[in-house]
């Protein structure tokens, strides 16, 4: 057998069977017998991949347009049974026919129970079998630091615990895939999807605080512009991230409000619409690809239930009617605000309640339980202006029901070609590095493959982004482990083709950690050839990444086989197993993201450890 590795950061050695009955593909240091592999590809990886906004392509020449839309009655109870003939759906008030309706449920407690059970794994031991999706849409947990003081960011931390509580005791539903990021001036991944009440539980308690924001508090106008441009910019780089998630995504929002005089010419009263719908137009336009975006906002305002500061125990004095009204009025236009949001996006806010945990029940709920329009507009230019939407039930339907739904979008032109950078001179591939040239990014926000790239390559990129989506096409297990000590690089390791590094970190103390893949050999594309052996390629890939996204350090190797008959049926029967190691920084928020990809299939699968979840010493 033959093993070639096109990698850097690789342990130099190759062992067959020496770790489990399996057959084990190590790396091989180039040799006399094993000439110099070839550099790998290079690779620019952006922090939170942006892309522009698109639709989906059915046809040559039609284009679908997806609508979710929530049907409630009076007491707030998800209304079943509806059929395309219920709805009524116009856009710019011409009236557009449905074309197909799929109902969202979450499901029985029956199709639970016999669900199969989720492998028990050892200490460090990861893998991306997952059970069957249901319908219930992807869920986020954005925890704001700009508008909300510390005492309400830890007040929704603990709701979030209670209703964690819930899941792990079986009183709540734990089908929903749930994220959860934090928001200070920077977007910070605390913990990626996962229906675990564990790991949700241990992410908010271990790598969830609390904090003051660095932006001067207050009402000013440059305070208030600040918060905005921030607040955008989070937005845009969550509706890239969301944007690898097919379905319906509820983003629960825990702030206090929008920042308001941002967008009114520093007006302190009036406008709230405007501001709202400002901000919508942002977030849109980051997310109003694939499927429309599918993102439905959920704001619940953090500071709960206020009472009038002017009727403080503190105040000896009556308080005057333009106080008491002043609270009022701020109160009225911050709410308004919120709910034209929500009602623009298809979701619904929260506020005058201490409820955060029940306001969290009912997001859940109405994630599980909508309904899924298609239609191809009438309207053919897609010159990128906003649409507006509008969906009523037809007459026959009882009076009283209440809809949800996103109010309109963007008709984005298609994009014209890949714009990745591919050239056509794949017999001299360029220098290797998977660590982005800030410098030379061209802000596009997309992978560029500077060798000739097929599709499936190009896609596997797509899934090693923090937090993206698992393909899940090869399934497997990844155990790490870290090393006890951390320590400086000598500058002969940093010069070193095996260590990968981001320039900015390499002063820092790491933590050698290894990662050990096993698979089964049965999901390989294993080819026969003329003279008897099996031929294959499968590319082994860790990226550290930081909470923002940012490439930190990387390995990545390519094993080529050439199995005899006897060693294939080794590999159908027992596995493949793959060690690596990289350079992780001793201290920081990190995040590994861990991906096989067989390239004869273009199969590929992922994993994503949490460096803190990591137990040092455990071999």
């Amino acid at each position: 057998m033959k093993v070639e590795t096109m990698s850097a950061g690789l342990l130099p050695c190759m062992v067959l069977g020496a770790l489990t009955p399996g057959l084990s593909l190590y790396a091989q240091s180039p040799s006399a017998q094993n000439p110099a592999p070839q550099q790998p590809v290079q690779i620019q990886v952006p922090p939170l991949q942006r892309r522009d906004p698109g639709l989906i392509t059915l046809q040559a020449n039609s284009r679908t347009v997806l609508v979710d839309v929530v049907v409630t009655d009076g007491k707030g109870h998800a209304v079943h049974g509806l059929k395309p003939s219920d709805f009524h759906l116009l856009e710019d008030g011409q009236p557009q026919t449905v074309a197909s309706l799929e109902e969202h449920h979450p499901p029985t407690a029956a199709e639970i129970a016999n669900r199969p059970k989720p492998p028990v794994l050892p200490p460090n031991t990861w893998t991306n079998l997952r059970p069957p999706a249901d319908d219930a849409a992807a869920t986020v947990f954005l925890l704001d630091a700009l508008d909300s003081s510390p005492q309400a960011q830890m007040y929704a931390r603990s709701q979030l615990l209670s209703y964690i509580d819930s899941l792990s005791s079986g009183t709540g539903t734990a089908t929903t895939q749930v994220a959860i990021f934090q928001l200070d001036t920077q977007l910070h991944l605390i913990q990626g999807f996962t229906n675990d009440p564990a790991t949700l539980k241990m992410a908010l308690k271990n790598r969830y605080k609390p904090l003051m924001t660095a932006i001067p508090r207050g009402g000013g106008y440059t305070t208030q512009a600040f918060q905005m441009d921030f607040l955008t910019q989070a937005m845009q780089d969550l509706g890239a991230y969301l944007q690898t998630r097919p379905g319906r995504k509820n983003l629960v929002w825990f702030t206090a409000h929008i920042p308001r005089t941002a967008y009114d010419g520093g007006s302190a009263v009036g406008g709230s619409l405007h501001d709202a719908e400002t901000f919508v137009f942002d977030y849109t336009k980051a997310t109003d690809s694939l499927v429309l975006g599918e993102v439905s906002i959920y704001p619940i305002d953090t500071r709960g239930l206020e009472g009038n500061p002017a009727f403080s125990a503190a105040n000896s004095r009556m308080p005057s009617p333009s106080a008491m009204g002043n609270f009022g009025t701020r109160q009225f236009f911050q709410h308004t605000d919120l709910d034209a949001l929500a009602e623009a996006t298809g979701g619904k806010a929260f506020y005058n309640t201490n409820g955060i945990k029940q306001a969290v029940a009912e997001v859940i709920d109405t994630g599980s339980n909508y309904y899924t329009l298609s239609f191809y507009p009438t309207n053919k230019n897609w010159d990128g202006s906003y649409r507006k939407l509008k969906v009523e039930l037809a007459p026959s339907q009882p009076h009283g029901l209440q809809l949800e739904y996103r109010q309109g979008y963007y008709a984005q032109p298609e994009a014209s070609g890949n714009s990745r950078a591919i050239s056509s001179d794949a017999a001299n591939p360029p220098p290797v590095s998977l660590l982005a040239d800030e410098a030379a990014d061209d802000g596009s926000g997309r992978i560029q493959l500077t060798h000739a790239a097929s599709p499936d390559q190009v896609a596997f990129y797509d899934h090693m982004q923090l937090a993206a989506t698992d393909p899940g096409q090869i399934i497997f297990e990844a155990h790490v482990s870290a090393d006890p000590a951390a320590r400086k690089l000598s500058k002969d390791e940093l010069a070193s083709p095996k260590i990968d590094i981001n320039p900015k970190y390499r002063d820092r103390a790491f933590r050698t950690v290894k990662v050990f893949y096993r698979l089964k050999g049965t999901q390989l594309q294993l080819t026969p050839t003329a003279t008897g052996t099996h031929h294959g390629e499968v590319e082994f890939v860790t990226l550290v990444r930081d909470d923002q996204g940012a490439l930190v350090a990387s390995t990545n190797s390519t094993v080529s086989m050439d199995l005899t008959p006897a060693t294939y049926a080794k590999v159908m029967s027992d596995g493949v197993e793959m060690l690596s190691q990289v350079e992780v920084p001793e201290k920081g928020s990190y995040f590994l993201r861990i991906g096989v990809h067989d390239k004869a299939s273009g199969k590929a699968g992922t994993i994503e450890v949490s460096t803190g979840d990591v137990k040092v010493g455990i071999p």
